[in-house]
């Protein structure tokens, strides 16, 4: 089973995997609609997670502490996000079956929404890294480093702060129970992520 269902067309039927006349692996429509599915988007991808993150936020709200969630996703809209992904490289989700790892972009409105009084804004991975200081930490540790190391530090630094790979894609969701101080990296529950 996929980590989420993508449903599509007007009628909001569960895409499913079939045969095609080839008896390769396919998308398929399920027979009959989904009626328990709402929303305007031609494809919802329902996840899952989402019941794991209930949980965890029911016990977080008992227990008291932090949480801090770090992956792709997204803040607004929806679409099929349903990816396959072999080193470090995305294909076709049936090219390979079992060689490659299925995954899904995170909803961090859906969970935010979930995780009620819990939430901090959303951040991006960059601004999130960037408050913590990983460009300055990256800095020194370059100056101890030959250059094969630098050049490395180079590359990992750009991959995690650039807006065009990690730093926009991966987003970071603090969780707080309210007796807690803000952590740092992220803004204070009521007001909105920069």
């Amino acid at each position: 089973r996929s980590p989420s269902r993508g449903l599509g067309d007007v009628y909001k039927r569960q895409r499913l995997v079939g045969l095609d006349a080839q008896q390769n692996l396919c998308f398929v429509l399920a027979e009959n609609p989904s009626p328990e599915v709402t929303g305007d988007a031609e494809i919802i991808e329902i996840s899952e997670a989402v019941d794991w993150f209930q949980q965890s936020c029911d016990i977080l709200k008992q227990a008291g502490g932090y949480a801090l969630h770090i992956d792709y996703g997204y803040t607004s809209g929806s679409g099929d996000t349903l990816q396959a992904q072999r080193a470090h490289a995305m294909e076709n989700i049936f090219a390979n079956v079992g060689k490659a790892d299925l995954t899904a972009h995170v909803n961090f409105a859906e969970l935010t929404g979930r995780a009620e009084s819990l939430a901090h804004p959303v951040a991006d991975l960059g601004h999130f890294l960037t408050i913590l200081g990983l460009p300055t930490h990256a800095m020194r540790t370059r100056a101890k480093a030959n250059p094969q190391q630098q050049a490395a530090i180079d590359n990992a630094v750009a991959r995690l702060l650039s807006p065009n790979q990690m730093g926009s894609l991966h987003k970071v969701l603090i969780l707080s129970t309210d007796e807690l101080p803000t952590p740092a990296g992220v803004a204070e529950k009521n007001l909105k992520a920069a």
